[in-house]
């Protein structure tokens, strides 16, 4: 059995880099869209809703795939398929972005679901319930809060150089 440090570092690494992708892509990648890829408001409008769409299939899938894998593998395949489609978005043409994104994004729902319950799972296992949650929410609201402000103020770097 893990220790309790050692799970409550996971839970927490979990929730902070889960949830610096979510704030990612809601506060630093419109500005990315619309300075570096050129994209105006209505595209990104669009692209968000493709997001959403995505989001949507992940969770509804989630229980399936996770019944069929268990929720660590679904865990460990489908978080690092969605970083990896994540990495070729901006690489991609037009189309494809708009193709790979609710791909992505449903990928991810299926992990975060699966990692949500096995925050849950080790909670039960250590007795400690209440404290894996607040754990697993401290580092999420902390990378929420951390992610917009270094990502943009990375981005006026990356924005110059691409000029």
């Amino acid at each position: 059995m893990p220790s309790l440090i050692a799970a409550n570092t996971v839970v927490a690494a979990s929730a902070f880099c889960g949830d610096a992708a979510r704030a990612a892509f809601e506060a630093v990648v419109p500005i990315f869209a619309s300075r570096v890829l050129g994209m105006s408001s209505g595209e990104y409008s669009l692209l968000c809703s493709v997001q959403l769409l995505g989001t949507l299939i992940g969770v509804l899938a989630s229980g399936s795939v996770s019944q069929r894998l268990g929720p660590r593998r679904t865990v460990m395949l489908t978080l690092p398929l969605a970083g990896a489609l994540f990495l070729t978005f901006a690489a991609l043409p037009r189309w494809a972005a708009y193709a790979v994104l609710p791909l992505a994004m449903g990928l991810v729902e299926v992990g975060r679901v699966n990692v949500n319950a096995a925050v849950q799972d080790l909670g039960r296992l250590f007795g400690h319930r209440a404290a894996f949650n607040v754990v697993y929410r401290v580092a999420g609201v902390a990378a929420q809060i951390a992610t917009p402000v270094l990502g943009t103020v990375f981005l006026p770097a990356r924005t110059e150089s691409s000029r």
